[in-house]
């Protein structure tokens, strides 16, 4: 394809930064802009994976039977001020869910998505499943994503993963936002082609996944390409 005509088509501000990433060679900045989807599309897949395994591994640890359910209701732990928020989130999955009379509480779990787990380990979520004597922190012991996210020793457990899924729903958002990837975001106005970005998070994401006892080996086996893609955008 032209390079007039791509431009025209995914705009001109867009394709812009990757011209400039490019010394304003258009055929490798439509490499560029390639290599850039591949990477969102390959770790996207990765993300899904890793918050599929984070709602059932919370579910595990909590290990009662429609507890999204019941914390929602009169006398339920969400049914609070204090989480009020997280309440409403669930109370409206599981309306749609029971108007459509095909209620489960697995297709509740998959109806809630990923900040929402990531939020039941905010202080007031997190005081609440403890206070059914449930303690969420034991999905991930941290051993292995410690060294990427600088803790401090005033961090409790629960602040420490908290910040780890933060992260990793940082750029899954990025990603679903059709945001690029493949970029420094503090040099240039996001026009320096720069990898380090999307390694550090690959990394994290397979870190946090063996800190919850997952062969992440076996598990990405023939689907894992970040890495490969990477080496692409830095030789181009």
């Amino acid at each position: 394809m032209k390079s007039s005509v791509f431009e025209q088509l995914i705009s001109s501000e867009r394709f812009l930064r990757y011209q400039a990433a490019t010394a304003n060679n258009n055929r490798k900045a439509i490499i560029l802009y390639r290599y850039n989807l591949q990477l969102s599309q390959e770790l996207f897949s990765m993300i899904s994976m890793f918050e599929i395994i984070l709602r059932n591994k919370i579910d595990q640890e909590v290990a009662q039977n429609d507890w999204l359910r019941d914390a929602i209701q009169p006398g339920g732990i969400f049914n609070t001020p204090l989480c009020v928020k997280t309440r409403n989130i669930i109370d409206e999955k599981y309306s749609k869910i029971h108007r459509n009379r095909s209620y489960s509480h697995g297709k509740l779990i998959a109806e809630l998505n990923f900040g929402l787990w990531t939020n039941l380990f905010q202080p007031n979520q997190y005081q609440a499943i403890l206070n059914m004597g449930k303690d969420i922190n034991e999905i991930a012991v941290l051993s292995s994503v410690s060294p990427l996210m600088r803790f401090s020793g005033r961090e409790s457990k629960r602040e420490r993963i908290h910040r780890v899924l933060g992260e990793i729903n940082q750029i899954r958002n990025r990603i679903a936002h059709h945001e690029p990837v493949c970029f420094n975001r503090r040099v240039g106005r996001h026009t320096r082609k720069d990898t380090y970005y999307i390694r550090r998070k690959y990394q994290l994401i397979l870190n946090m996944l063996k800190d919850m006892n997952v062969d992440t080996d076996s598990l990405f086996y023939g689907l894992d390409h970040v890495l490969k893609i990477c080496n692409k955008v830095d030789a181009l």
